[in-house]
């Protein structure tokens, strides 16, 4: 690789095991940094996630099936400027992912609004956010939806999202689009 003067380059790989304690569906999700980053994850050998040479979102996720027992997972990133080294990864059971004390909360108020989007962490100018939305946040609409009809649902993102897993169950969709950099 040629690189100009006063430009980092460094790279990593993480190997470590996800002990899978029921076969099911599992959310692996991945944040980096975006631009001049690049990584990728792969799950007992097969790339499931690429962000090598483009990054394509700042969170990506993925649905996997896995069976009981441990999987291999390799992470590789790597970084070409002195901006970014940031490098998170999750796996959860997707049956894990809302508290069952949400559905609960939901029943007994009047109404409920759930916010969900993107943050700072999620998107920028090195790369995109994703047509859905961050891991767990569908599935939270979902379960808030089903314990009380009048829920609300508010999506803060610079465009559109989807909303297909939920949309028919919720009374009223807000798009709040972004509120500048100190807005709440």
């Amino acid at each position: 690789m040629l690189m100009q003067a006063g430009t980092v380059s460094t790279s990593h790989r993480m190997t470590g095991f996800y002990n899978a304690h029921v076969a099911g569906k599992y959310i692996l999700a991945l944040e980096g940094a975006g631009g001049n980053n690049g990584n990728r994850v792969f799950v007992d050998g097969k790339k499931i996630i690429d962000n090598w040479s483009i990054v394509r979102a700042f969170q990506p996720h993925v649905m996997l099936d896995l069976s009981a027992g441990p999987h291999k997972v390799v992470v590789e990133e790597m970084q070409t400027s002195a901006i970014g080294g940031l490098l998170l990864l999750a796996v959860i059971a997707q049956d894990k992912i809302v508290d069952p004390e949400v559905a609960k909360l939901a029943k007994m108020a009047d109404a409920v609004v759930v916010e969900v989007g993107y943050q700072q962490e999620s998107e920028g100018e090195g790369g995109d956010c994703t047509f859905s939305l961050p891991f767990g946040q569908d599935e939270l609409v979902q379960v808030v939806a089903a314990a009380n009809s009048k829920t609300i649902v508010a999506v803060t993102a610079g465009g559109n999202v989807d909303s297909s897993m939920w949309l028919d169950h919720v009374p009223a969709y807000l798009q709040a689009w972004y509120a500048g950099q100190a807005g709440r």
